[in-house]
């Protein structure tokens, strides 16, 4: 009678995981940049930002800290999108070059084939009289045979072109085109120093902004010591309907604004992680989605958010990241 005593004693003396729960993210950081919190972001969108910050601070013991809009500028975030494309461009017309069917990529040379044995046959010709026109001259003038090999290499420069045209004309997509002429342009000579030059000053701009706020570097504000990740949107509007008829180059303009929440953090070069949060039905009320049909009749049942640290902080993005999918994915 007295061991279990005892036994109960020491059962009821034991700390108990529904009174005190373990707090995996405790001592860690996650800032909220106000920057993010941009015009076009839906209620919808700013709700399940919030519902996932709480659940990191209730569940997980984060310190939540908002990021100043003296940290992170407004300006920058919204300016990092044009100039991203413009340095993206610029890069994919550099890289992009080497694909010429004969060192890299496909090759796509039917149309030059018959043309290359068509020239060969000329060639040929072309030597042979200009061989009889030496011999019935009596004179070795260099300059014909100097027309000669100027032609011939006229001709095969010809058959290059085309298949470096078939090649790219088969090998790439529209958009891959699209990009290669938009980074064609900045590069030129005349738009590079305003274009190009002006979009890597903003990289770099960005990137301080960052490095500020990760390891609160020449920050103005006493009241901020800077943080270990941050938690943002994944995009500001929901995937279309499948087969919705919508216009293509109004589609590809929206597309392009939505990226406004990803291209900053490739930008800068940070370690980023996007997973997907649970849209409850109670949750399509509160944040007043489907007054405009906006969630599709409670359709969508996520949406997406993204953690993202400072570089070479991919443990730590992923143990934050880990949480929100076990308890809100």
């Amino acid at each position: 009678m007295k061991s279990n005593a005892i036994n109960r004693k020491a059962a009821n003396e034991q700390p108990s995981h529904r009174q005190q729960p373990s707090l995996p993210l405790k001592g860690i950081k996650i800032g909220i940049p106000a920057a993010f919190s941009v015009d076009p972001c839906p209620s919808y969108i700013k709700y399940i930002w919030n519902k996932a910050a709480k659940s990191l601070a209730e569940k997980g013991g984060a310190d939540l800290v908002i990021v100043p809009t003296s940290i992170i500028t407004p300006t920058s975030i919204k300016a990092s999108l044009s100039s991203y494309y413009v340095l993206a461009c610029a890069e994919a017309s550099s890289n992009l070059a080497r694909y010429d069917g004969l060192r890299y990529g496909p090759s796509y040379h039917q149309f030059s084939i018959a043309n290359t044995d068509l020239l060969h046959q000329n060639n040929k010709v072309k030597q042979g009289n200009v061989t009889d026109t030496i011999t019935n001259c009596e004179t070795s003038d260099a300059a014909l045979e100097n027309d000669a090999a100027n032609t011939i290499d006229d001709d095969l420069s010809l058959v290059v072109k085309q298949q470096y045209s078939a090649t790219r004309a088969k090998g790439f997509g529209p958009e891959v085109i699209r990009r290669i002429i938009a980074g064609a342009a900045v590069l030129s000579s005349d738009r590079f120093h305003t274009h190009y030059e002006a979009a890597a000053k903003q990289r770099v701009i960005l990137r301080r902004e960052f490095d500020a706020a990760f390891n609160s570097i020449g920050t103005e504000t006493d009241s901020f010591s800077g943080v270990d990740v941050m938690l943002v949107p994944t995009c500001l509007s929901l995937p279309c309907r499948i087969m919705e008829n919508v216009d293509e180059e109004e589609s590809n303009m929206n597309m392009l604004s939505s990226d406004v929440m990803t291209v900053p953090l490739s930008l800068a070069g940070l370690p980023t992680m996007s997973l997907p949060v649970k849209l409850a039905k109670e949750d399509h009320a509160k944040s007043d989605s489907t007054k405009n049909n906006v969630c599709y009749d409670n359709i969508v049942k996520s949406l997406g958010l993204q953690v993202f640290g400072p570089p070479m902080s991919e443990d730590l993005v992923m143990k934050v990241s880990s949480f929100i999918y076990k308890y809100d994915a």
